[in-house]
């Protein structure tokens, strides 16, 4: 349910969200249908769930079985920066039609896009995708085969898929539009700083991402054991995977994952989604780490397991020794081409995840490993191994852990 609208200061930082409740698109349909309309088909159309009888869930999830988009955690606010278009040229000192006279807009919001069969025989995943990329790396590849959305429903898992809330059509633009037009002073439109933070759009290039995310030493450049499948370069590259960047609030910098703004709101988002859907396994992909972890310390009782893909370090002990994660099942998988001097951290991203992991195995309390590809003998997988070839091999991994652990 969404809110009444709320007058902010435009001037002001913004406060956390909390918890704002689910709002239905109205665009789900049901499984069957699904399948019959050919919705989803990107790489494979939605297949026939098994009818499989399951204990009646704790809670009732937003929106019929099958496929369909919800929002949560949004929120209203009164806004004389955001829509221009009903000028009123009696308002002074008006410049390009701002300021005008306020308007109400949402801001904030989670776009939750589920893949939920008729009768799940499996427990809730949630899927979240790093910084800079759009919600879709979980639901195709560039080379157009089933993404890891589709293989978990067809295996009977409701699946969440989150687009966070600091890019695409959640981003508030008040201060994006006060920068562009001269109404804000300089320092609070660059820079890290909060407020400064809201008057950035930024959005990752091929050329960055090609070495940070390990599809080759150089753009263009595949290793040629590379799993991703960047090649032909114009059509899978940059019409497809390039074109899956999308705009977030911050810097064009992919490696500025310490902002506490972008992390904030992903832990809000998360904990008002598990609100909506129950206990969930939740898969965190690269920054989403940061905000993924505290939504699990927070939320603890309602997070089944964490799933680590190369994400952000893992959180340290507490003083006493012992994990703030220690009583939560936890995977980390790490893929090829990781070394102390490669670009985006990895090398110490992945060691502040195998000491917690090892942290949480001490106490006793839950199942934890730490798995780098290649020690399996899997080759060539880069940052975005949701999309690599060997996709549904690396799911596999994933999801007989859950399996052998009685998730």
């Amino acid at each position: 349910m969404i809110g009444v609208p709320v007058q902010t200061n435009p001037d002001s930082t913004v406060p956390r969200r909390r918890h704002g409740r689910a709002l239905l698109a109205g665009i789900a349909i049901g499984a069957s249908a699904a399948v019959a309309a050919g919705a989803l088909v990107v790489g494979g159309s939605l297949a026939a769930q098994p009818q499989v009888a399951t204990p009646a869930a704790s809670v009732t999830p937003p929106g019929p079985a099958g496929f369909g988009v919800f929002y949560v955690n949004g929120e209203q606010h009164v806004s004389n920066w955001s829509d221009n278009r009903d000028v009123k040229k009696d308002l002074p000192g008006t410049i390009n039609g701002f300021p005008t006279r306020g308007r109400t807009t949402t801001y904030y919001q989670a776009r939750i896009t589920y893949l939920r069969p008729d009768n799940p025989t499996k427990p809730n995943i949630v899927l979240v995708p790093g910084y800079g990329l759009a919600s879709d790396i979980w639901m195709t590849t560039p080379d157009l085969r089933e993404g890891w959305a589709q293989m978990l429903y067809n295996q009977g898992y409701p699946v969440y898929v989150v687009s966070p809330p600091d890019r695409g059509e959640s981003m508030p633009i008040d201060q994006i539009n006060k920068c562009k037009f001269g109404y804000n002073p300089p320092k609070r439109c660059k820079g890290q700083e909060m407020e400064a933070y809201y008057g950035q759009i930024g959005r990752a290039t091929l050329e960055n991402s090609w070495p940070t995310w390990r599809f080759g030493p150089k753009y263009g450049d595949p290793y040629p054991d590379s799993q991703f499948p960047s090649l032909p370069l114009k059509q899978n590259y940059v019409e497809q995977f390039g074109a899956s960047f999308v705009p977030y609030l911050g810097t064009s910098d992919i490696a500025m994952v310490n902002n506490t703004i972008m992390n904030d709101l992903t832990t809000d988002s998360l904990e008002a989604l598990l609100a909506e859907i129950g206990p969930s396994v939740i898969v965190l992909h690269s920054a989403a780490g940061s905000g993924g972890y505290t939504a699990a310390i927070n939320d603890k009782d309602m997070v089944k397991a964490l799933v680590a893909i190369e994400t952000t370090k893992c959180p340290g002990d507490k003083p006493n020794g012992v994990s703030p994660l220690a009583d939560t099942p936890f995977l980390g998988i790490w893929g090829d081409h990781i070394t102390k001097t490669s670009p985006g951290g990895h090398w110490d991203r992945r060691e502040s995840c195998e000491e917690m992991a090892a942290s949480i195995d001490k106490t006793g309390r839950a199942p934890a490993e730490v798995v780098s590809l290649p020690d399996k003998g899997i080759h060539g997988n880069s940052h975005m191994m949701m999309q690599d070839r060997n996709n549904s091999q690396v799911l596999g991994i994933i999801t007989d852990w859950l399996t052998a652990h009685g998730i």
